[in-house]
């Protein structure tokens, strides 16, 4: 390395960062102070400032792991003036009088974080300016650092070039909000420089053990940030054992190196890892890949499967389902709680129990994570092949290097595979383009006379060779434990349909309303106090038992047409818990038996029974009760027709629903607004954003589309107003089938808003059966393929509002536009990735 060049790279990756904080800063300052007449963007203000209080009021307080009482800080009128934008700053003497209390354990396990951003508003007053000011550096950080990857594979100019769609990415800058899950990414990006030098710049010795210890210093400060940083430094001590420089590995220092990074990584992060591991609080990480497990995941890679985990994304759910499998197999006589050594041991026993059981579903979840990453640019996965290849063709041990790094970085995401882990990912296509971009400049300019046809040949022959090996290798890897699986979750399911196990029980069928009809079973609902005990935020919940009553039922269905038809299990406590579970009918008369486990921790959580909506195709005709749950370890959600042993038992991939716009639209979202919050009356996620301009084509008119019973439509103006009903997850209006073209990718812009309840937009295949993008909400634009579909079909439809029937949806569409995007490169790309038939 030359002295000059690096100080040019120093130069203008300074340069760089701060024309990419400065953007931040203006991103995030227009957040956190909004219009002071505007009530929503106060309430946004007010939730985007909560996690940090503590450390906007350390120029008050001056007691660092101290911070005022939550609930009467709130209510204050000078704190409401400021999260108001009437005034720019909380006055201190507001304090006065107002109880000092310590903050909570997990503010322990980030204590960097919430020290650098005290020490930030200490110099900018308490003052949500202060927090754009932090961010705007984190953020400057990030960009710069990752310039420095960039400039390890590419030129210059290139590497320059790529920082922008970087630092303009919607994705990058709405995770710029959440400081606290962005804390993560400055130090995945020091510590993928500092290693990516190491392993691909020839060194010294002395100077390498300099770049390892200043890198293992960044990785163990970074733990205290983030606590998902520690990944890194097994990352980094295992690429320097396994793809040290050539001349390390003669003089044996590449284990050296190694040994240096990881001493830093422990002197650094000493203080932190005291605190997640020589206390009496335990880390949440094995909880954290158990609610990775629940479905609402596996539906952005996998093909619908027998069966689900039972998990669902909420954390009562998640804490009474470790404490069930802790007291039934391992005989625990606790309720642990978060950060308890108790739950902690129970999630790490279920957690390694899932995997060795599933194990070819987590190894295709770590591929479909990596394609997902690589799909973030157009046609992303054929760039990274491509470059890779080369890569091989040029240097065999940097190759593989590179993708030791993405399967480890993109494989550990993979466990919770939700935007705020995977958003500082996005840079992954970007590289590998950069590197192709940079790789056809230097062909470009270099005289043609330097290697012979023969030669060149040669070395791409051994490059394709190495490459699909690698592939071969996956896949075989895969194939072989799809094989495992298989075996295991059939000796699963022999067991749980053991005539001898099950005992029938008394069912209870009653009309709920007009849409749906409940079903009860006998000796499985508990009864409960009403009305339920209201809980203090302050302290541990109490329940009036250690114990997790659990029951695992068997429902015997019958199909009564050929359409998909859906179950749902309803607790009374609390109201959130519902789980819906498809069943595909194929044909009527056939029959499946449904798995479900059922967990009840009283006075917080009580079982009612399962619902079935007006218009399902099923009828629930008995329901068998496990005798011994301590028999069964694993308690998992199955559908399973007679013939289920002829049926896969593996997760498929996809590869229709791996796409960056399952995520969000890139083009729509660099030019949308942020989402309005709705009314206070409604308290849920932001509704529609209004979109800038229609799209190509124009949807059958609003006043064709189809309500479903207990729905009216009038017409208002250029659209319609909905007025919808109280159903957790009921469609609403439908449209008629519309035109598409098969294999094509389908975009569409909803122009409308929301004014009460949880409206969101769906679209179906052609035969209204089966979901080509499930609905959702908070957005306007939304894209999803049309597989081989020559049809498709529009719902509105209502998601995850509350049983109890108060909220009742009302929306209004002024239009809905679309268009078909079927170019080149997507022909191309279904030629690796055929859509699935």
């Amino acid at each position: 390395m030359r002295l000059g060049s690096v100080v040019i790279d120093v130069a203008l990756a300074l340069v760089i960062a701060v024309a990419a904080g400065r953007m931040a800063y203006l991103h995030v300052a227009a957040r956190v102070t909004p219009d002071p007449s505007d009530a929503d963007a106060a309430r946004l203000v007010e939730s985007l400032l909560a996690p940090y209080r503590e450390d906007l009021l350390q120029p008050c307080l001056g007691r660092f792991g101290f911070m005022a009482d939550p609930a009467a800080l709130t209510a204050l009128s000078e704190w409401k003036d400021m999260t108001a934008g009437r005034s720019a700053a909380f006055p201190c003497s507001a304090l006065s009088g107002v109880a000092i209390v310590p903050v909570h354990y997990s503010f322990w396990l980030q204590q960097h974080l919430h020290r650098a951003m005290s020490w930030v508003f200490v110099r900018t007053g308490p003052r949500p300016a202060g927090l754009a000011w932090f961010q705007a550096g984190m953020y400057a950080a990030v960009i710069g650092l990752l310039f420095g990857v960039f400039r390890l594979g590419m030129g210059r100019v290139v590497a320059a070039l790529m920082m922008v769609p970087l630092a303009l990415s919607p994705r990058h800058l709405e995770m710029a909000l959440a400081p606290i899950e962005y804390a993560k990414a400055p130090f995945f990006a020091g510590c993928l420089l500092g290693i990516g030098a190491l392993v691909a710049v020839p060194m010294r010795r002395r100077f390498a053990w300099g770049v390892a210890a200043a890198t293992g210093t960044v990785v163990g400060l970074g733990f205290g940030f983030k606590p998902d940083v520690l990944v890194y430094a097994a990352f980094g001590a295992a690429a320097l054992v396994l793809f040290p420089q050539p001349s390390a590995r003669r003089h044996r220092d590449g284990l050296v190196t190694a040994a240096v990074f990881v001493s830093a990584v422990l002197v650094a992060g000493l203080p932190v890892l005291q605190a997640h591991f020589g206390g009496p609080q335990r880390s949440l990480l094995p909880v954290q890949v158990l609610g990775g497990m629940s479905p609402g995941f596996m539906e952005q890679y996998a093909r619908p499967a027998l069966y689900d985990y039972g998990v669902m994304f909420d954390d009562d759910y998640v804490t009474a389902q470790i404490n069930s499998f802790n007291q039934r197999i391992n005989g625990s006589p606790e309720f642990g709680l978060f950060f308890t050594s108790t739950l902690q041991q129970g999630a790490n026993d279920l957690m390694l129990l899932t995997v060795r059981t599933f194990p070819a579903d987590f190894l295709m979840r770590t591929f479909a994570a990596v394609l997902q990453v690589c799909q973030f640019v157009p046609a992303g996965a054929l760039i990274v092949l491509g470059v890779w290849v080369g890569l091989c063709r040029s240097d065999r041990r940097v190759a593989l290097f590179v993708l030791f790094t993405v399967v480890c970085m993109v494989g550990y995401v993979s466990l919770v595979f939700a935007p705020k882990h995977y958003f500082h990912l996005e840079f992954v296509p970007w590289w590998f383009a950069g590197v192709a971009v940079s790789a056809a400049a230097r062909r470009w300019t270099r005289s043609r006379a330097e290697a012979s046809g023969r030669s060149e040949w040669r070395s791409w022959r051994s490059a394709a060779i190495t490459a699909a090996m690698a592939f071969l290798l996956a896949g075989s890897a895969l194939a072989i434990l799809r094989l495992y699986q298989s075996h295991q979750v059939a000796g699963l399911v022999d067991a749980y349909l053991r005539t001898d196990q099950l005992e029938p029980i008394g069912i209870h069928v009653s009309g709920t309303s007009a849409s749906a009809t409940m079903i009860t079973a006998d000796g499985v609902a508990l009864p409960v106090s009403d009305p339920a005990p209201a809980e203090d935020g302050a302290l541990a919940p109490v329940f009036d038992s250690p114990v997790v009553a659990t029951h695992y039922l068997a429902l015997r269905v019958e199909c009564m047409a050929a359409r998909v038809g859906e179950i749902t299990a309803i607790y009374r406590r609390p109201l959130r818990w519902r789980h819906p579970f498809a069943v595909a009918c194929e044909r009527p008369q056939q029959r499946w038996t449904v798995m479900w486990p059922v967990y009840q921790h009283l006075p917080y959580q009580a079982f009612t029974g399962f619902e079935l909506a007006a218009d399902t195709p099923l009828r629930v005709a008995a329901i068998d009760r496990v005798r011994d749950v301590t028999r069964y370890p694993l308690l998992v959600r199955m559908r399973l027709p007679d013939d289920w042993r002829d049926r896969s038992l593996t997760q498929r991939l996809d590869p229709t629903a791996v796409s960056p716009f399952r995520v969000r639209p890139l083009q729509a979202a660099l030019t949308l607004p942020a989402p309005p919050l709705p009314p206070p009356a409604a308290h849920w996620d932001p509704p529609f954003v209004r979109p800038p301009a229609p799209l190509a084509a124009a949807a059958p008119s609003l006043a064709s589309w189809a309500p479903v019973a207990g729905v009216s439509v009038s017409p208002v103006g250029e659209g319609v107003l909905v007025e919808g009903d109280a159903t957790p997850f009921g469609y609403q209006i439908v449209s008629p089938p519309i035109g598409v073209t098969p294999h094509s990718r389908l975009v569409v812009r909803v122009y409308g808003d929301v004014e009460q309840g949880r409206a969101a937009f769906g679209i179906l295949d052609g035969s209204g059966m089966r979901w080509l993008m499930p609905a959702v909400w908070g957005r306007s634009d939304f894209v999803t393929t049309t597989g081989d579909n020559d049809h498709v079909v529009m719902v509105f439809a209502n998601v995850r509002q509350p049983s109890d029937g108060i909220v009742t949806s009302r929306f209004r569409v002024r239009s809905v536009s679309y268009e078909l995007q079927n170019s080149r490169i997507d022909q191309i790309r279904r030629v690796f990735w055929p859509v699935a038939e």
